[in-house]
């Protein structure tokens, strides 16, 4: 995930929580008071949950949220046309492509052997000793 893309997930994430319409009444439950519901509960006890900041305060956060909401979708379109482009990787069961056929090779004009010198057989000394050196020879 790029920057801006981390950046507007988490903005929304933030500023979610602060436009959502508050219920009439919330309650308060449970032994420590550490749990909250919408509908009253035993040892339950109704708090006050209005949002008591001016309104000029509220709409700020307003368009604040509907501007990331904006860039959220903005870099969701830019991300989907990114992946669009992207080269996909082939996996096992990915159809081959179709193999192009080598282009045909014509051997050289004019020379009458094309074996390579690898394929040509080397000039070494004949496998039979000469009368000249029987010395070299090995008895056992």
């Amino acid at each position: 995930m790029n920057s801006r893309a981390f950046a507007a997930a988490l903005l929304l994430g933030l500023a979610g929580g602060v436009v959502t319409a508050a219920p009439a009444t919330v309650y308060r439950c449970g032994p420590d008071g550490r749990s909250y519901s919408q509908q009253p509960c035993a040892d339950g006890r109704a708090i006050d949950v209005d949002d008591a900041r001016p309104a000029d305060e509220r709409s700020d956060a307003a368009a604040a949220v509907r501007r990331d909401a904006a860039l959220a979708r903005q870099l969701e379109r830019e991300r989907r046309v990114a992946e669009l482009r992207a080269p996909r990787a082939a996996g096992f069961n990915a159809p081959r492509p179709a193999a192009a056929k080598p282009a045909r090779v014509d051997p050289p004009k004019g020379r009458a052997n094309t074996r390579s010198r690898a394929s040509r057989p080397s000039k070494t000394a004949p496998a039979v000793p000469s009368k000249a050196a029987p010395d070299a020879v090995a008895t056992r």
